[in-house]
C-alpha cells in the first residue's frame, strides 16, 4: 500500500513517480495542479470509451460520440468545465465546506496527484487536505458488465480522533440516451428542454428523453436510458439536480428528489459519516448508456438481492483488467528490463497500437464461416467458388493451409491474402482530434471479439508496421493489402476497411482538401517488404512474376505536367461519371467494384508483384527534383499535415531516403535469379522505358554536387512529361495487358536512376550537421531553384534509416540533434520541428 503525501508543498514543479499498490502498478503525478490541464483515456477491452480532463471533467461512453454519458467536447472545452461536467464532491466538516478538486482552490491550500494505472484502465484523482486532516480520493474504471465505475474514498490521518462529516457527491450533467452527437454540441439547449430524470426502484437513477428530438411529424419514442446508481453511503438523500449543490454550499440541508425535467440533472447522494483513523469510507457511483427496460428490471432485481455489491464491482474491474492485458500481449507487450519507465512505454506503445490498427487473437489460424463472409462482402462473383475450394477443410484452419487450398485460383488467392482477422481494432478519435470521428465495434453477436478494422491508410499501416513483427506469419497478407489498394498512378487511397478500401469525395462547405497523401508510403511498404524478406527469405523473389493483385480504382485525375507546373497547389480533380460507375459496380459485385476492372469488365485486372512494387516507385521517380527530393504535387502533404502550406512548392527529402533504400531491396529481389522476366502491363513497361530515357539523357546532371538549375529543371520536364503521357492512358485504359519485361532491363533502369538518389543523399547534410527534411521548390522560365527549410526531425529519422550511413555518423546527427532545436529538455523528448520565433502580427504582410 502507497502513503498519501501529506508534505508542505516545497517545490513549483510536479513530480513523477511508478508506485505499486494492492499489487497493481500505478505512474502517479504529485501536485500535477502546478500543470496546465491534460487529457488522459482510460482502456478498456470494449466499446467502452473514456476521456478525462485534469481538471475532473470528462467525456465517456459506449461505441461513438453518439452514445456519451457526459458531453462529447473538444478538450479545450472539458479542460474549462471541471466540477460541471462529470463528478464533483463537497464535504462539509462543520460550518466548513471542502470542495475537493475545485479549480478556483488556492495552490498551497491542498495536495493533489493523479495516477493511472501502467495498463491503462484506471485513472485516479487524490486531494489531501492538511487542515482538515482528510484526504479524498476517487478512481475511474470501466467493466463491460456495469458501466463506467468511480470508486470513491475518504480516509482520516492517523494521528487525529473520529470525525463525524457530511458528504455531497455526484455527477453532474448526466446525459440522457438518445442525444445525437449534433444535437449535444449545437442545440444542447433544445435537449434540455427533452430532459427526464426519474429515480426508480433499488436506488437507480433513469435518464431518459421525452421524446427524441426531432421536428418531423412523426412518433420519435425515446425506448432507451442512462442508469445510474450509488453504494457504499449509510442511508444516503438521493438528489437529481445541480441546485442541490447550492445548497449544501450553503449549508442547507439537500432536499430528495424523484423527478427533474426539462433541465439538466445530475445524479447525487448525500450523507453523513462517521470518518475514523485506519477506517476510510468507501463508496460507489456506477453508469452506464444506452440501457433498455430489461436492463434496467435485471440490474433492480440484482441490487435488491446482491450481498456485496461492491465486491462484485471489483471483481467486474480486474476481469476487465485481465482481459485487456490478455488481448496486448499477444502483440508481445509483455516484456520487462531493468528501467521501469522503458517497460511502461513499451506496453502503452503496444496497446494503442493495437487499439488503432488491431491484434490477431487467434494467431495465424482462421475461421472458414469470417472467411466466407469477408468474400460475399468483397465479390459476389467469385464467392461461390471460394465454397468449393475449401469443402474439405476443417472450420478453422491455419492461415498457410487455406491460401495453399486457393492459390490456384488468382482471385481467391488475392482475397484470402487480403484478409485480415483482426480484432480490437477502433477506428480513432479523441476530444484533442475532435475531426477524427471514432467507431469501436469489438464485440460480435454471441459477446466475442468481432474481427474488422477501419482506418486512414497512413495510420493503420503504421500500426500494422510494427505488428507484423509479432505475427509474421501475416506479413505477405499486409503487404497484399497494401499493394492491391495502389492506384494505377502509383498512390494509395484514403481510408482501408475491412471490406475493402474508400476515398474522400467533394463535399460542400468541407475545409479539407481531396487529394492523395504520399507520406509514409514508401516508408513503409519497404519496411514492410524488409521484414518479409527477413523472416522469410526468398518468398519475395519467387513471387514477382505471379500476378494476383489488383488496382484501386480512385476516380482522382492529376492534372497534365503542363498544368501542374502552371499551378502545383490545384493538380486533382475528381471524375464524378468514373465515381458514378464504380457505384454501379460496387452495388452489383461489392467493394471489389472499387477495384479497376479487367478488361472484358467481368471482374478485377490483377498485376504482378512485380509490377506492383514497380509502380509507386516510378510515381515517385516521376516527380524527382535533382539534388533535392521529390516533389508534392497532388494537394497533400509529403510526411505529415505540418506541411500543408508546402503542397505545391514543398520537395520532400524524407521520402527520397526511403525511396533509395527501397530500390535497393527491390534490386537485391531481382539480382537473386528466382526469376527470368516480369510481367508488366504495356502501359508501365512504357513509362518503364520513358523514363529510362530520360534519366539516361540527363547523366551529366548529377555529375557533380553543384546542379545547374537549367540541368534540373530540364530533368524534371522529361520525367513529368512520361508521367502525364501514362496518366493520358492508364486512366481511360487501366495498366494494360501484360508484357514480358526481362528482370535485365528493370536492373538497369534501377543502376540508372540509383546516381541521382546518391547525389541527392550526399548533399542532404545541411551545415549544422543535420539532415534536411523538406525544401521548396521555385520554378521559373527554364529553371528550377531549391530552396533549403529549417531542420525537423523526419528528415533525421530517415537518414538514420541509410543503410549506408556508419556507425560514426549515427552518434554524430544525434549528438547534434540533442544540441539543436529539435530536443525539448523539459519532456525529454524531440519535437516534429523547432518551436520557431515568428514575427510578432504587426511585422508581417
Amino acid at each position: 500500500m502507497t502513503v498519501t503525501d501529506t508534505r508542505p508543498r516545497s517545490t513549483d514543479q510536479p513530480s513523477g513517480r511508478f508506485i505499486l499498490e494492492d499489487g497493481i502498478e500505478w505512474y502517479r503525478i504529485d501536485d500535477y495542479d502546478l500543470l496546465d490541464p491534460f487529457l488522459v483515456s482510460v482502456v478498456t477491452p470494449t466499446d467502452q470509451w473514456m476521456f478525462v480532463s485534469s481538471s475532473g471533467a470528462l467525456t465517456a461512453g459506449r461505441r461513438s460520440a453518439e452514445h456519451a454519458l457526459f458531453p462529447y467536447e473538444t478538450d479545450d472545452r472539458l479542460h474549462r468545465a471541471g466540477g460541471r461536467t462529470g463528478p464533483t464532491t463537497l464535504i462539509r466538516v462543520g460550518p466548513e465546506v471542502w470542495e475537493p478538486f475545485h479549480p478556483d482552490t488556492p495552490l498551497d491550500t491542498v495536495r493533489r496527484s493523479i495516477a493511472k494505472t501502467v495498463e491503462g484502465d484506471r485513472l485516479r484523482f487524490e486531494e489531501h487536505h492538511p487542515g482538515l486532516g482528510l484526504t479524498f480520493r476517487y478512481t475511474w474504471a470501466a467493466a463491460d458488465r456495469f458501466g463506467f465505475i468511480r470508486t470513491c474514498q475518504l480516509t482520516r490521518a492517523d494521528d487525529l480522533d473520529g470525525i463525524t462529516v457530511e458528504v455531497h457527491d455526484g455527477l453532474c450533467d448526466v446525459l440522457p440516451a438518445g442525444v445525437e452527437l449534433a444535437a449535444q454540441q449545437t442545440t444542447s439547449t433544445l435537449v434540455d428542454a427533452y430532459r427526464r430524470a426519474e429515480y426508480h426502484a433499488h436506488g437507480i437513477a433513469v435518464f431518459t428523453l421525452e421524446a427524441l428530438v426531432s421536428d418531423r411529424p412523426e412518433p420519435a419514442e425515446s425506448l432507451s436510458s442512462t442508469l445510474v446508481w450509488s453504494r457504499g453511503l449509510p442511508q444516503p438523500t438521493v438528489s437529481l439536480s445541480e441546485s442541490q449543490i447550492r445548497r449544501f454550499r450553503s449549508g442547507r440541508n439537500v432536499e430528495p428528489e424523484h423527478r427533474v425535467t426539462g433541465r439538466k440533472a445530475g445524479f447525487f447522494v448525500t450523507a453523513a459519516v462517521q470518518v475514523a483513523a485506519g477506517n476510510p469510507i468507501r463508496w460507489s457511483i456506477v453508469a452506464d448508456v444506452e440501457r433498455n427496460h430489461a436492463r434496467l428490471a435485471e440490474l433492480g432485481a440484482w441490487l435488491a438481492t446482491a450481498e456485496s455489491p461492491q465486491d462484485e464491482l471489483a471483481e467486474a474491474i480486474d476481469l476487465s483488467r485481465r482481459s485487456l492485458i490478455d488481448v496486448v500481449e499477444d502483440a508481445d507487450a509483455i516484456q520487462v528490463t531493468a528501467d521501469r519507465r522503458t517497460t511502461a512505454h513499451h506496453f502503452a506503445n503496444v496497446l494503442f497500437n493495437v487499439m488503432r490498427g488491431g491484434v490477431f487473437l487467434n494467431e495465424q489460424r482462421v475461421e472458414i464461416e469470417d472467411v466466407e463472409r469477408f468474400m460475399h462482402a468483397r465479390n459476389s462473383m467469385v464467392a461461390p467458388r471460394f465454397a468449393e475450394a475449401v469443402s474439405g477443410l476443417d472450420p478453422v484452419v491455419e492461415l498457410a493451409d487455406l491460401k495453399a487450398a486457393v492459390r490456384a485460383d488468382a482471385d481467391l488467392s488475392r482475397l484470402v491474402s487480403e484478409y485480415l482477422p483482426l480484432s480490437f481494432s477502433r477506428r480513432h478519435g479523441d476530444p484533442s482530434r475532435p475531426w477524427n470521428t471514432f467507431e469501436i465495434s469489438v464485440r460480435g453477436a454471441g459477446g466475442g471479439f468481432a474481427t474488422g478494422y477501419e482506418g486512414n491508410w497512413r495510420d493503420i499501416f503504421q500500426n500494422w508496421d510494427a505488428l507484423v513483427h509479432s505475427f509474421p506469419e501475416y506479413i505477405e497478407s499486409v503487404i497484399a493489402k497494401f499493394l492491391s489498394a495502389s492506384t494505377v498512378d502509383g498512390f494509395n487511397p484514403y481510408r482501408i476497411t475491412d471490406d475493402g478500401i474508400d476515398w474522400e469525395m467533394p463535399e460542400e462547405g468541407n475545409w479539407s482538401n481531396l487529394g492523395y497523401w504520399g507520406d509514409h508510403q514508401i516508408a513503409y511498404l519497404y519496411r514492410l517488404l524488409d521484414a518479409s524478406d527477413r523472416f522469410y527469405p526468398g518468398a519475395l523473389e519467387q513471387d514477382l512474376d505471379r500476378v494476383w493483385l489488383s488496382y484501386a480504382d480512385v476516380p482522382y485525375r492529376i492534372a497534365p505536367y503542363d498544368e501542374i507546373v502552371a499551378d502545383p497547389k490545384s493538380t486533382i480533380e475528381f471524375d464524378h461519371e468514373r465515381q458514378a460507375k464504380i457505384e454501379q459496380r460496387v452495388a452489383k459485385l461489392g467493394a471489389d467494384g472499387r477495384l479497376v476492372p479487367s478488361g472484358d469488365g467481368t471482374g478485377v485486372h490483377l498485376a504482378s508483384l512485380g509490377e506492383k512494387l514497380l509502380v509507386p516507385a516510378l510515381s515517385k521517380l516521376s516527380n524527382l527534383v535533382a539534388g533535392g527530393g521529390i516533389w508534392m504535387n497532388t494537394q497533400r502533404p509529403e510526411w505529415n499535415d505540418a506541411n500543408n502550406a508546402l503542397v505545391g512548392n514543398g520537395v520532400s527529402v524524407v521520402t527520397l531516403f526511403y525511396l533509395r533504400e527501397y530500390l535497393e531491396l527491390i534490386d537485391r529481389l531481382l539480382a537473386a535469379g528466382r526469376v527470368d522476366s516480369v510481367p508488366i502491363g504495356a502501359s508501365v513497361a512504357k513509362w518503364l522505358e520513358d523514363l529510362h530515357g530520360v534519366y539516361d539523357a540527363h547523366r551529366h546532371v548529377v555529375a557533380s554536387d553543384a546542379i545547374d538549375p537549367a540541368d534540373r529543371r530540364s530533368l524534371l520536364d522529361g520525367i513529368g512529361s512520361a508521367f502525364s503521357e501514362y496518366r493520358d492512358v492508364a486512366y481511360e485504359a487501366g495498366p494494360g495487358g501484360p508484357v514480358v519485361v526481362p528482370v535485365a532491363s528493370l536492373r538497369e533502369f534501377i543502376a540508372a536512376v540509383r546516381p541521382f538518389l546518391d547525389q541527392a543523399v550526399r548533399v542532404s547534410r545541411r551545415a549544422d550537421g543535420l539532415a534536411e527534411a523538406y525544401c521548396l521548390l521555385h520554378l521559373d522560365a527554364g529553371v528550377a531553384h531549391l530552396e533549403s527549410l529549417y531542420e525537423m526531425l523526419e528528415g533525421q529519422v530517415a537518414f538514420l534509416s541509410e543503410a549506408d550511413v556508419g556507425t560514426a555518423e549515427v552518434v554524430a546527427l544525434v549528438d547534434r540533434m540533442f544540441a539543436g532545436g529539435l530536443y525539448r529538455p523539459d519532456q525529454h523528448t524531440f519535437l516534429l520541428y523547432p518551436d520557431r520565433s515568428l514575427p510578432p502580427f504587426w511585422e508581417k504582410n
